[in-house]
């Protein structure tokens, strides 16, 4: 008797919500796959074509950097 009181105020409760968390996870997962598949092309795409500006921009900028750095350290001695 005491068993199945325990059961059905506190075990019958969890495996409602379990299914119903199952059920929610079935259903949003391929919405977040197609969202995660549709939109991975574009950021990688983003990143290829932005990369190589940034590198040059890195490059053109760090001479001058090094230099402003060099000047800065000496005009404080």
């Amino acid at each position: 008797m005491v068993a199945s009181t325990i059961y059905r105020k506190q075990i019958e409760p969890l495996k409602t919500l379990a299914k119903a968390l199952m059920l929610e996870t079935l259903t949003r997962a391929p919405a977040i796959m197609l969202e995660t598949l549709t939109r991975a092309p574009a950021i990688m795409l983003e990143t290829l074509t932005r990369a190589p500006t940034m590198m040059l921009e890195t490059l053109i900028r760090a001479p001058a950097l090094m230099l402003e750095t060099l000047a800065g350290s000496f005009s404080s001695l």
